[in-house]
Formats: C-alpha cells, structure tokens, sequence
C-alpha cells in the first residue's frame, strides 16, 4: 500500500533534518584541531579529517575508503607497529600513546595518541585514533635540554677550573633574601637551614604568591650541593608523554626516531632538580618517578641499562599534599618520599606583623626603579593592608605597591588610598573607599630624585639611631617612640647597618 501524501511529507522532512546533521557534524568534524583516523571492522578508513592529513601530509580525499593495509605501506609501517589495528583486533584502548615519525612531506612530527574500540550493539564496529599534534611542545622541550646541558657543561668546566665553590647561576634567591620578622617565618627559616644541610627529599606546599621556589633555592644554595647545578621543571607546562622523556632522557631506536638525550636528572647530577607543581604530574609518572627515587638510578625511555643519578628533588605544589592524595593528584607513597623533610609555608594574612616590612621592602626596590619619593603609607593604607586576605600574598602585595606607585606624583612621600590600584581598592568596604585625589602639594626643591631619596634615608637611619640611643638599645620601647612595630624596627636595623648595642 503506497504511503500517504502525510507520511511522504513527514519521511522527507526527517531525511532534511538528518541531512542538516549530518553537514553540521562534518563542518565540527573538519574544524578539530586534533586528528581523527576511524577504521571500520573491514580495517577500510571510513573517518579522516583535515587535521590528520595535515599532520601526516595528506589529502583526505586520498586515505578515505581505502584498505587501512594500503595506507600503512604507503606510510612505511607493518600491521604489528599499527596501535589502530591492535585495538581492532584486541577491543583494547591505548590512551596517551606518544609517537614520533616522518610523515610523507618528511617532516618529524611528535603526537599523543589515544585510541579506543568503537563499540556498537554490544559490537567491536572499528576504531578510532585521536592525534594531538605536539611537535612545537617537543621542539620546545629538546631546546630547552640542550641548553642546559651547555649550561650544566659550561658551568662545571668554569667551577674546575677555577678551583672555587659558586651557586649554581640558575640560583638568585639565598636565605638572606627572605624578609620578614613573624614567629611562623622565623620558625620555618629555622627548620629550612637545619634541611638544607641534608640530602633528603624536600615537599614544599602553600598558596600561591608565599615564595616557594625562593625558599628551594635557598636551600640549594645553603646546601653542600651549592657549587652544582639546579635545575628546574614545572610539571604543570609538559604533557606527561614529554615531560617523562625530559626527565629520564632517550636511547637511540627505543621508539620512533628516539635520540640518545639525557634527561634531567641527568644533568641535575650531584645537584638539586627542582619540580615545580608536582601535583600535576600524572600518577603513572608518579610511579617512575618514586622508583627513580627509592633506586637512586633510572633507565632512559627504550633504554634497558640503569644509570646511576645522585640528586636532591625538592618539589613544590600550591595546595596541601593530604588534600592532593584525597584528590587523587599525588601518589601516597610519593608523599612519604619526598615528604622526609616538609615545609608549609604559611599564607601573608597569617602574618600580619611582616606586611610592614615587606611595604617598606617594596616601596624602597620600586621608588628607586621609578624614581619616585615615597617613602611610607598613610595609616588608612597601612589598615587596608592589615585587614586585606591577600589570596595572591606577597606576590599580589608586591604588585599592588607597584601599580601604586606608578598612580604616585615623582615628590609624593605618603602612598595613600587614592594612589591604590582599582582592583584592590574595589576590595575596600564603602565606607573605607579612597577619597577623590587631591591636588599634588608642590614640592619646591632643585633636588634630584635620587638625592631626595639619599636625603629621606639619611633622616630616616638618623631618626631610628636615636631613637635607640634614647631608649638604651631597648628596641621594644625605640618602636614604640618611632610609632612603628618591633619587626619593623627590626627590619629596618637590618636594613641600615646598624647595631643597637653599638651605635647609639
């Protein structure tokens, strides 16, 4: 019985719809940036975008519907080197498959790759392969080994040579250059110093912005490690695929187009690797890494022979190490390892009293560099700062005194709410928000900038000396006469040279 008008109707609206669908799908199809190869249980290709032909050098139209035996020959490949066909065949998924070759413009071209059994009704129908082109990462990664090995190589060469023990140059950062005055600071100094004079694992963890990796190099640098190298990685910028070939190195032939590289650790030998964000490190990685640890030696990837690597790893992660195990970001028994030696170094709003000194701190380094005359906050400023939570700590109050500053008249000697950058002061309660900026008062002087600021220090050292020197040296009671807190005193002593026992 033929169907009726209706039913023709509704049959040729739907076979519209699932044309409109389908050019839709193939418009998002051929707009990924990832490559996808699909093979049918006939092994024929069915699916190839544009971005697999572009990262394998081939016109789609080319590959689709021919026998995926035809385009492995074509690629110069066997059916047991195929991770496609082995999923075909096994229903297995191979996820996150790093590979590197020539395609057929013979360009090198390093991908991750996933692949997976395409399942339908319970059936094994083909398999797909997803390809994310990571050639510039890996570029990028090769480059930066090499020039730390030139490094490693130029650096050993200059401290034999001379016969002298130098911090490592990849080093800025030693224990003096950590301010601060608060008993949890002082405590952790402590607890770092007497660390740095072992070989043990180091985990540090605390918030963004509280000066980690200041407090890894110190620790180097305090270490009798000092003279050797100290290289860095952040975990969080490499694949793990690329970040386990950075660290372990490569053997010639152990998988496609592998070179024979050292590794990281293999140039941080005798010296300090530091991992920055270790968190991110994938749990396999994880793995290899802790053994790396435990045996003291490692195997390059492809390589079948251990090579023996004394280094000290510090490693450094933005959030607690039991809240990362509880979200299944680090492995236990790596936290065991490494966490021999733990520091926790506590956010600003934790200690107050060591804002002072790092506003002292930051208007000093950035009234030089701009040659402004700045040189103390209003007390409505030195509240906000007090009351502020700082969730990027130093790192943000660095920043806001910087763009403060920039706000700041070059004669200006008070930093004031109205010169705090919008962001921050957006922060502030109603009914504490910045006043309307006054008018700048003239400063009438032919004084340079620079000598203005030599001038304020030398009134501001003279006032501090003789506010001991009235005070016998006592520097809780000089504080309190200068309108200043002990810690500030104390900074400040420290600052200037002097010694209250001696010069008052």
């Amino acid at each position: 019985m033929p169907d009726s008008p209706q039913t023709s109707e509704e049959l040729l609206n739907a076979l519209n719809e699932l044309k409109s669908r389908l050019k839709l799908y193939q418009a998002v199809f051929e707009r990924l940036d990832v490559g996808i190869h699909v093979i049918d249980q006939n092994m024929t290709t069915v699916l190839y975008n544009k971005a697999m032909g572009h990262l394998e050098n081939e016109n789609p139209a080319d590959i689709l519907g021919r026998p995926f035996l035809d385009v492995l020959s074509h690629f110069r490949c066997n059916e047991e080197s195929s991770t496609l066909l082995r999923v075909l065949r096994s229903g297995e998924t191979l996820p996150d498959l790093k590979q590197s070759y020539i395609n057929s413009g013979g360009r090198m071209v390093t991908t991750i790759n996933s692949n997976q059994p395409i399942i339908i009704d319970g059936k094994l129908s083909g398999a797909l392969e997803i390809a994310k082109d990571v050639t510039f990462v890996q570029s990028l990664a090769d480059k930066v080994l090499e020039l730390r090995t030139q490094m490693t190589r130029r650096g050993r060469r200059s401290s034999a040579s001379s016969g002298s023990v130098a911090v490592s140059p990849r080093v800025r950062y030693c224990f003096r250059d950590i301010i601060g005055q608060s008993p949890p600071l002082l405590d952790l100094l402590q607890q770092a110093r007497r660390i740095a004079q072992t070989s043990s694992g180091v985990l540090i963890y605390g918030e963004t912005g509280t000066g980690k990796e200041l407090f890894a190099q110190s620790i180097h640098a305090a270490s009798s490690r000092a003279d050797q190298p100290f290289i860095d990685v952040n975990c969080a910028a490499l694949p793990s695929q690329l970040l386990e070939g950075l660290l372990f190195g490569s053997v010639k032939g152990g998988f496609t187009d592998a070179q024979d590289k050292a590794g990281l650790f293999e140039q941080a030998h005798g010296g300090t690797l530091l991992l920055d964000e270790i968190n991110s490190m994938h749990l396999d990685l994880q793995s290899k890494l802790l053994r790396v640890l435990q045996e003291k030696s490692l195997r390059r990837l492809g390589g079948d022979s251990g090579i023996d690597v004394d280094v000290r790893v510090i490693a450094i992660m933005n959030k607690s190490p039991v809240q990362a195990i509880n979200d299944k970001e680090l492995r236990e028994d790596l936290y065991y390892r490494l966490g021999v030696a733990g520091l926790h170094i506590p956010p600003l709003r934790e200690r107050p009293e060591d804002i002072p000194i790092f506003v002292d701190h930051f208007l000093t380094k950035f009234a030089a560099e701009m040659g402004r005359a700045v040189r103390a906050v209003d007390p409505e400023v030195d509240e906000a700062f007090r009351r502020h939570p700082w969730p990027g700590n130093v790192r943000q109050l660095e920043h806001v005194i910087e763009g403060a500053l920039n706000l700041a008249d070059q004669d200006e000697q008070v930093l004031r709410l109205e010169h705090l950058p919008m962001f921050f002061r957006s922060t502030l309660s109603p009914g504490r928000q910045a006043r309307p900026a006054r008018p700048p008062v003239p400063v009438k002087t032919e004084i340079a900038g620079n000598d203005i600021r030599q001038r304020l220090a030398k009134e501001e050292k003279h006032s501090l000396r003789s506010a001991l020197e009235t005070e016998g040296g006592n520097i809780t009671r000089a504080a309190t006469r200068l309108g200043i807190t002990r810690q500030l005193l104390q900074y400040k002593i420290k600052k200037y040279g002097l010694r209250p026992d001696r010069e008052i």
